[in-house]
Formats: structure tokens, C-alpha cells, sequence
């Protein structure tokens, strides 16, 4: 079979084309990434500005014809953050509806952590994922095909963002806030559970590794598994802040609607390896989209 997972996020849109073998194993065919900022300005007005929702109806019709190009029996797509969080994520819905034929289901924190949790992790090993969202992070944990720990935080890259950074770079004392912040969050996770496999999933891992890496254009087989260690989320962190939005840009190849992100996403990865003691972390590029196709074609993990 051949399905399609889309993830409507607070800064991205994924969407994965797979085949499924007869054991249910996600074949990844074709991948693509848009940033559609659905989450800009949320945390102000509480509404998805009609600004965002044409950017991610642009997105959406551009990935039906590439469903169609790829002869998908079966798509399923969902959003997260800032849907939840919107007034008017029903008008959003309808009309994402209407212009693209797309059925969109908001999905809670704990769906969504569980699905990246077994979107990402494909062994019985006690194993940690983090995943950083535009509107919120969450933190799973899992071990022996079993959820031990799953959580949703409302912390997110472009939440801190609009929160605390009207202008990059922020002073010591507002990147100090905002790593405060993460940890009074992360504090009422017992630590003996962030232990094992530690998977960093979604844009900011992603994109860190592709700068420490030294990527002029993204390479997913260069990503994908790239262990990242804790001293080369500091340096790079330190880069970030040297340099303008602009520079961020043109030097490192991060995407312009990441680059004004990226340096609150480092900071939640960051806080998170800190409080925890953790060296490294191991990036991946799968996470919810993959999660996506193996939940709602039934291909569950065992005893979940």
C-alpha cells in the first residue's frame, strides 16, 4: 500500500509518501518539507492570521498533486500546536477543507508525542525522544514496544520566539529567561527515565546537525542517526548568536522562516541536554509524519 503521513506544525508542514510492506515497515519514497509559519503572531491574538492559513493552503495543494503524482491509495493528516491553541482553527479547518479536499484532525499533546515516539524508535530498547515543535515539545519514553512516560510541553521555537525575542540576538539575561523557563518544565520529569537511546526529532535538531555538518543543502542520509553532542549544541548556539537572521541565512543555509527560530529551538535543546546530564543526543529525521502512517493504517507497536 501507498499512504501518505502530513504534519501540519506550528512553523512546518511535512509530509511522508511510503509504501508499506506486508509487515507494516514504512518505506519512505518521497519526503518534503514547507514552512508555512501557521503559528505567527498566535501567542498575541490568539487567532491563525488568514496571512498564515494562504501560506499553508499553498503548501496543502502543492502536496495533493504530488500525491497524485505518486499514486497514494490512502493520505492522513493532522496538525498539532497551534491548532490546538487557535479560536479559529474550526474556520481554518473548514477552509483548508474546501480549497484542498483535505480533512485536517487535531491531534491532542499525548497523540502527538506517541506518535513520534514510534514514528522515530523501531527497536525494544529503552529510549528517550524529544521533540521540538514550533508551539510545544514533547518528551516520550518508551521500552520494550511499551510508552513508559509521555508528556506535551508548552514550549516551543516560535512561541519562545514572539515571547521573548523581538530582536536577534537576545541579551544573556533573556536567553537565561528562557532556559529557565524549559527547565521548570522539564523538572517534573523524573530524570531516571531520560536514560538509553536520546532521539532529537523535528527541525531543530535537524538543523543543527546540518550546520555542524556543514551542509550547503540539506542530506537526510547525512542527518539521519548524526550524533550530536552537547558541546556542539553550545558552539553552535554561540554562532547563532553572532550572527544576524540574514547572515544565519546566507552562512549556514538554514531556511529563512527557520533562521529567526532556530535560536530559541537550540536553547530548549540545550536546557534539555543540561538538566538531564546528557552528552549527546542521536538526530533523527523521522518522527511524527512516520508515526502518522504507522497509526492510522492500524501498523501499531505492540502493547502501546
Amino acid at each position: 500500500m501507498r499512504v501518505a503521513g502530513i504534519d501540519i506544525g506550528t512553523n512546518t508542514i511535512l509530509m511522508l509518501i511510503a509504501d508499506l510492506d506486508e509487515n507494516g515497515k514504512v518505506l519512505p519514497i518521497a519526503d518534503f518539507h514547507s514552512i508555512a509559519r501557521l503559528g505567527e503572531g498566535l501567542n498575541q491574538s490568539g487567532i491563525i492570521s488568514q496571512q498564515a492559513v494562504q501560506r499553508a493552503i499553498k503548501i496543502l495543494i502543492d502536496y495533493k498533486k504530488e500525491i497524485e503524482r505518486f499514486n497514494v491509495e490512502k493520505y492522513f493528516c493532522v496538525s498539532t500546536s497551534a491548532m490546538r491553541e487557535a479560536k479559529n482553527s474550526q474556520e481554518v479547518i473548514r477552509e483548508i477543507k474546501v480549497q484542498t479536499g483535505f480533512d485536517v484532525l487535531v491531534i491532542d499533546g499525548d497523540l502527538e508525542a506517541y506518535l513520534s515516539y514510534i514514528g522515530t524508535v523501531e527497536d525494544a530498547k529503552h529510549s528517550v525522544v524529544l521533540d521540538i515543535g514550533g508551539g510545544s515539545t514533547e518528551v516520550i519514553v518508551g521500552e520494550q514496544d511499551k510508552i513508559i512516560f509521555r508528556k506535551s510541553f508548552k514550549i516551543g521555537a516560535v512561541g519562545l520566539t514572539e515571547k521573548y525575542i523581538p530582536q536577534h540576538p537576545p541579551t544573556k539575561e533573556i536567553i537565561d529567561k528562557i532556559k529557565k523557563e524549559c527547565i521548570d518544565n522539564f523538572v517534573s520529569i523524573d530524570k531516571s527515565l531520560i536514560s538509553g537511546n536520546v532521539y532529537g526529532v523535528a527541525g531543530t535538531p535537524t538543523t543543527i546537525a546540518a550546520v555542524v555538518l556543514g551542509l550547503k543543502e540539506y542530506d537526510r542520509s547525512k542527518v539521519d542517526n548524526f550524533k550530536l553532542s552537547l558541546d556542539e549544541i553550545r558552539k553552535t548556539k554561540e554562532l547563532f548568536l553572532s550572527l544576524s537572521i540574514d547572515e544565519i541565512v546566507q552562512k549556514l543555509y538554514v531556511p529563512p522562516m527557520r533562521a529567526d527560530v532556530i535560536t530559541a529551538g537550540t536553547i530548549i535543546l540545550e536546557a534539555f541536554c543540561d538538566h538531564f546530564a546528557l552528552p549527546e543526543v542521536i538526530v533523527s529525521d523521522k518522527g511524527l509524519r512516520f508515526g502518522i502512517i504507522k497509526y492510522f493504517t492500524g501498523k501499531l507497536v505492540k502493547n502501546c
